[in-house]
């Protein structure tokens, strides 16, 4: 007797959740997003989104700048390091399959475009929460 393609379906399934389940330890899938983006900014965010008062706001957007000029300069690191990396004469892999043979520096690179489109994300966000935090206190009076 030969399995039907739905016995396989079925089996191929039951097996998947059971080794899935059964290797805490293995690392889950990461959303496709920056990488700059982590748990710890939820909170922040969270914070952003209850901000009401022109304190609150102006708490926000101190954070923002703090969180701005943390992610500039881990970025001026990695700038440091990519002025490091060799760059030389590309090899025919490299012209033919570029993804085979990437180059040297093309991972910093990435993180470099991440944490610059972070750093710009809080910078405006501090600007929002700046600008909210004046309106709300000539309000009050």
């Amino acid at each position: 007797m030969t399995p039907t393609p739905v016995a396989l379906l079925m089996v191929t399934l039951t097996l998947g959740a059971a080794t899935s389940t059964a290797a805490p330890f293995a690392a889950p899938r990461q959303a496709s997003g920056p990488a700059v983006a982590a748990a710890s900014d939820a909170p922040l965010h969270e914070q952003a989104r209850r901000a009401r008062t022109a304190t609150d706001h102006a708490t926000v957007a101190r954070q923002f700048r703090m969180r701005a000029e943390a992610l500039s300069q881990e970025l001026s690191v990695i700038d440091a390091e990519l002025q490091k990396t060799p760059r030389g004469p590309r090899s025919g892999l490299r012209y033919k399959w570029p993804a085979l043979d990437p180059l040297p520096g093309a991972s910093l690179r990435q993180r470099a475009m991440e944490l610059r489109r972070a750093e710009a994300e809080s910078r405006r966000a501090a600007a929002h929460h700046t600008q909210l935090a004046v309106e709300r206190g000539f309000s009050a009076e």
